[in-house]
């Protein structure tokens, strides 16, 4: 072996015992500070100290729940809802109708001094109206989007909820497909939900089903959009609401609103067709 190539050889050895020891010196410091993977649970180190364990929780493992609240603002739940929220310390995203944030503009607006989510739904709610054409649904939306920028003195959200949702039974099958890409051209997004509380199947819901249909509805997915009302006479929902928040928490649910989603989470749930369906 020549002068040169024993030069490169003990070159090599050298770096591989510096690797080696390097990695010892690691290993010790592990031993000597680990912090062990329990629940929450202070444990003992090999030299008797006490160290409290450390949950390292994957983002793609989160539970988001987005609660969304139709049909308002009103005179009498929707208050109720905003302090609810706000003694849970949580936001929520409500899709308003024109007609009532023109009514109640203190409401809208104390809706937007709590930092939630204020969407457009509809300007009249009045479906035979709305959905008699494309160009009668196109200026009904423009219109609540433009009380909306008037009343808050903000800008309308890009998220859109058509009334009865986006594959309704309510509207013309080629008029429904129209005002989706009609949406969508405006660069917007249309929103529907993946969970229920069923409290606008009929005028009268209690409270226990609207928390059940919510909770089991729930159960098993990783995001999900929730839909509730605060329309007058949705008595119930408000009743339901402290319960459903509980439970929600209980099974390790992040709240959210439109105002902060994130792009990933807006590609899981076009995924999921709940956004642009």
């Amino acid at each position: 072996m020549n002068k040169r190539k024993l030069f490169f050889l003990s070159i090599l050895i050298f770096i591989c015992c510096i690797i080696v020891f390097y990695h010892s010196i690691l290993n010790m410091a592990d031993i000597k500070y680990k912090v062990p993977y329990s629940n929450n649970v202070a444990r003992e180190d090999l030299q008797g100290r006490t160290y409290k364990k450390i949950t390292i929780t994957k983002i793609k493992d989160e539970k988001i729940a987005f609660l969304t609240f139709d049909d308002g603002p009103c005179l009498n739940n929707t208050l109720k809802i905003l302090n609810i929220l706000n003694e849970n310390n949580i936001k929520a995203t409500f899709f308003v109708v024109g007609k009532q944030i023109e009514k109640f503009p203190v409401i809208t607006n104390k809706m937007v001094e709590k930092e939630m989510s204020v969407m457009p739904h509809s300007y009249s709610h009045e479906y035979k109206k709305i959905y008699k054409s494309i160009e009668a649904y196109k200026e009904d939306l423009e219109r609540c989007c433009s009380v909306i920028e008037n009343i808050t003195g903000q800008k309308s959200g890009v998220y859109v909820r058509v009334p009865g949702g986006a594959n309704n039974r309510y509207c013309n099958k080629a008029v429904i497909e129209a005002i989706r890409e009609t949406i969508r051209e405006k660069d917007m997004f249309c929103v529907d939900w993946n969970v229920s509380g069923g409290d606008a199947v009929a005028g009268k819901i209690p409270a226990k089903i609207i928390k059940d249909n919510v909770l089991s509805q729930c159960e098993g997915k990783k995001i999900a959009v929730i839909l509730l009302h605060d329309a007058y006479y949705k008595d119930s929902t408000v009743e339901a609401l402290p319960d459903i928040i509980r439970g929600l928490k209980e099974e390790g649910y992040k709240f959210k609103t439109f105002n902060d989603i994130t792009l990933e989470e807006r590609k899981r749930l076009m995924r999921i067709r709940v956004i642009n369906v």
